[in-house]
């Protein structure tokens, strides 16, 4: 009946996506006398090793027959350390079979006045070979997962059919294996081990924005969870805390162990270890590493996951445009409030509130003193200030405390006033102006076929600047040969940035397909272009000077017009060109591309605009040079000196462009002027517009 029964049962495949199980073999103890017995019983002599190797083969025998799909090993003759899943340990011993003989019957015992019955001693019809067995989860995981699933023992008068009842016993193996791993997959077996976040960073602003969701997801190779009730599931390793945070369970996770350092978070019914993420401290952007672990079945080392994932930090900074200035000027102080990642991108803080106090302002003006500012949505909140005669130095404090947390982000920036040392401040601002706008689309028959093309180009290109100059009044010459004129020449002592913004953006499409008629061979073309630029380098001054000049009248000293000397602003951008195109019948891959050029160095300059004109206040005066040198030499020698011949090429010659003309200002120590050039013209299918414009401004410094 038991041969019957290991060859009857139905053979059951392994699920399928796992590898074959794998089941160590152990015989664990044999009971010396068992040795005795063996030798006596079947009337031989053997040593124990050769006993030993028998039993072990016939345990062996009798695994395979039960569960030909696992692959047992028998530990006893493995070498190194072989790794298994499930451990079959076995016990062999001694012990009495058939039935009951009574060796010593029932006595009575008196004791004085007391009397007992003692009970009979029986021994038994004859001696058993015992043989024990377990069948053992093998697992190092920490906490324990190593459990025993199975106990079975058996007993015969021959220790072979002993050890293949007692196997019998486990029918079939695979089968009581495979439905624990169905209902209990734990540790898993080959787990399948996936790890993901909630999102992609973490930010100090907010409560919620600090916190993020770290997930591992574990299953066994048969695709189950590794799951199974109360404190039974699959643990997970987790940090406790971090140099910057402390991670806690979450989603319904129980966490097992935990000593202040680490902790293990058990995973919930989908499989998912879940510990949750939460900056506590510090304003420095970090990437944070983290290195999850969990165990498989077996002898194998536990299963390590990294997980990485960026705090953004947070930057508060308080930028003058200058940081020294003379008393009576101007200048703007941003205050900037952006988060940080280690690569260094910024991303503003819009909207956010920032507490800004100024001090060391006396007879100064300034917009904001203290208070909170509210950023606009580049991050920026902005301060004009105009320096005081009696202010010294500013300082401009910032803080922004994000809700309930430990640390600030805080700036400062002084700005030093010095007593003025120029006679002139100029600002000159240029923009330019660039548009294409053309669309254009035609069928046409050609040599037999329809040729259809389509077409547009849209170009739009940027550029505006703003240049701040002090001026140093060096050569104040009267013009004798110009009517009443009295020129003052300028020295440029420094120049600085205040505006510098550029944008390009280029896109151009076409079409053309030949077909219909009498085409053998149908043809197109169909492409997209796009052109961007970016500036990679901080605008410079590319060039001022050498002087500026400006033509006061004699009489009523109004300036009349402004000589600009070179004024140049140097830049780099990087042109971006794609170009996605198709060729039909035959597509060619080399029509399209994608490239990047630098242009390290490009000059914007800051000149006027608008077209000459006769200079109004170019007329000569023939007597000028006589009236300009009496008092200064004789009257004979003043006598001889000649009018100027003036004739009406030389009335005309002098041209200028009209915006260096004064046009704007009190007409004594604040004036300027300003000219504006559009060009238009008609191109097949729209238009191309180009508009500059020139403004300038001084202001005389009062001493």
């Amino acid at each position: 009946m038991l041969l019957f029964a290991f060859v009857s049962g139905v053979v059951s495949g392994q699920t399928g996506g796992c590898p074959r199980i794998k089941v160590g073999v152990r015989i664990a103890e044999v009971y010396p006398e068992v040795f005795d017995y063996l030798n006596k019983n079947y009337k031989t002599e053997k040593h124990r090793a050769a006993w030993l190797s028998e039993l072990g083969g016939k345990l062996m025998e009798s695994l395979r027959n039960n569960s030909p799909e696992i692959e047992f090993i028998y530990l006893s003759t493995a070498t190194g350390d072989p790794d298994y899943d499930y451990l079959f340990t076995t016990r062999f011993a001694l012990t009495g079979g058939g039935a009951d003989i009574k060796v010593v019957p029932e006595d009575t015992v008196i004791i004085g006045d007391n009397f007992f019955i003692t009970d009979p001693i029986y021994s038994s019809e004859y001696t058993d070979f015992y043989v024990g067995s377990s069948l053992i989860v093998n697992s190092n995981c920490f906490p324990n997962r190593r459990y025993i699933l199975q106990i079975e023992d058996a007993q015969n008068r021959d220790i072979f059919q002993a050890i293949v009842i007692n196997v019998s016993k486990f029918w079939r193996l695979v089968n009581i294996i495979e439905s624990r791993e169905n209902l209990r997959p734990v540790p898993p077996r080959e787990p399948m081990v996936t790890t993901h976040l909630e999102k992609k960073y973490l930010s100090l602003l907010t409560e919620e924005s600090r916190k993020m969701k770290i997930y591992e997801n574990v299953k066994s190779c048969n695709g189950k969870p590794s799951y199974y009730l109360n404190y039974h599931s699959q643990p997970v390793r987790f940090p406790e805390k971090t140099d910057r945070g402390k991670i806690t369970r979450s989603e319904n996770c129980l966490v097992e162990y935990s000593n202040g350092e680490i902790q293990y978070i058990l995973v919930n019914p989908s499989g998912d270890g879940v510990g949750e993420y939460t900056v506590k401290k510090g304003l420095d952007p970090k990437l944070e590493k983290i290195t999850l672990s969990t165990c498989p079945l077996g002898n194998k080392p536990n299963i390590e996951k990294q997980v990485e994932f960026v705090i953004r930090g947070l930057k508060l900074s308080v930028k003058p445009d200058r940081k020294s200035i003379e008393s009576g000027e101007k200048t703007t102080i941003q205050i900037y409030l952006y988060e940080l990642d280690p690569d260094n991108n910024e991303y503003p803080c819009a909207g956010k509130e920032v507490e800004v106090t100024v001090t060391g302002v006396v007879d100064g003006t300034i917009s904001h003193k203290s208070g909170m500012m509210t950023l606009d949505q580049k991050g920026i909140a902005k301060i004009d200030y105009k320096a005081g005669e009696q202010d010294k130095q500013i300082k401009i404090s910032a803080t922004f405390t994000p809700p309930k947390y430990p640390e600030s982000a805080k700036g400062e920036a002084t700005i030093t006033i010095k007593p003025s040392e120029y006679d002139a401040l100029l600002t000159i601002t240029k923009t330019q102006h660039h548009e294409i706008m053309t669309s254009k689309s035609e069928k046409k028959p050609v040599s037999g076929c329809t040729a259809e093309t389509r077409e547009h180009h849209d170009l739009r290109d940027d550029v505006e600047a703003t240049i701040t100059i002090t001026l140093k009044a060096e050569i104040i010459t009267d013009m004798p040969v110009l009517t009443n004129q009295r020129w003052v020449s300028y020295k440029p002592l420094k120049a600085e940035i205040t505006v510098f913004r550029m944008n390009y953006d280029e896109t151009e499409y076409k079409y053309r397909n030949t077909s219909g008629g009498d085409c053998d061979t149908p043809s197109g073309y169909e492409g997209n272009l796009t052109r961007r630029r970016v500036i990679i380098n901080k605008p410079a001054i590319g060039g001022v000077g050498p002087d500026f000049k400006v033509a006061f009248d004699i009489k009523t000293n109004k300036p009349l017009k402004f000589m600009p000397g070179m004024c140049a602003i140097s830049y780099g951008f990087s042109q971006n060109e794609s170009v996605d195109a198709r060729k039909w019948p035959k597509n060619d891959p080399n029509l399209s591309y994608s490239r990047n050029d630098k242009i390290e160095k490009y000059l914007f300059l800051l000149n006027p605009v608008e077209d000459q004109i006769k200079d109004p206040f170019g007329q000569l005066n023939p007597s000028g040079i006589r009236e300009y040198m009496k008092g200064k030499v004789s009257e004979e020698v003043l006598a001889n000196i000649p009018d100027l011949p003036i004739d009406e090429e030389s009335k005309n010659s002098a041209r200028i462009h009209p915006d260096q003309l004064v046009k704007t200002g009190d007409g004594k120590t604040n004036f300027g002027g300003e000219g504006r050039k559009v060009t238009e013209k008609q191109l097949k299918g729209g238009t191309e517009r180009e508009e500059l414009t020139f403004k300038w401004n001084m202001k005389l410094i009062e001493k």
